[in-house]
């Protein structure tokens, strides 16, 4: 999955692939989330065992925007890399840079 920071937002891109389950970990939250997503045809069952994002999808949070992906709770600030670093180092390490 790819995710970019956009205009204050964690939008997770169209073209991502996400777990086509909820873990025991994901919050009522995330499930209507992905449950409205699914219902609207933006995460489509691909046949594989997997949901396909048609559209991009703005979200608050980058644990959320991982959580939409894995189906569940994770920390986002470690989930995300780029280059082999973490959101979280990546932030720390280039406090005023864009990042994709």
């Amino acid at each position: 999955a790819k995710m970019v920071i956009r205009d204050g937002k964690y939008v997770v891109l169209a073209g991502s692939t996400a777990s086509i389950e909820n873990t025991n970990s994901a919050s009522p939250g995330i499930c209507a989330l992905r449950d409205k997503l699914i219902q609207q045809g933006v995460l489509v069952d691909t046949g594989n065992k997997m949901l396909h994002l048609e559209k991009d999808v703005p979200v608050d949070s980058p644990s959320y925007a991982a959580a939409l992906i894995y189906g569940g709770n994770i920390n986002g600030w470690n989930a995300w890399k780029h280059n082999g670093k973490t959101l979280n180092e990546l932030e720390r390490s280039e406090p005023d840079s864009d990042l994709p």
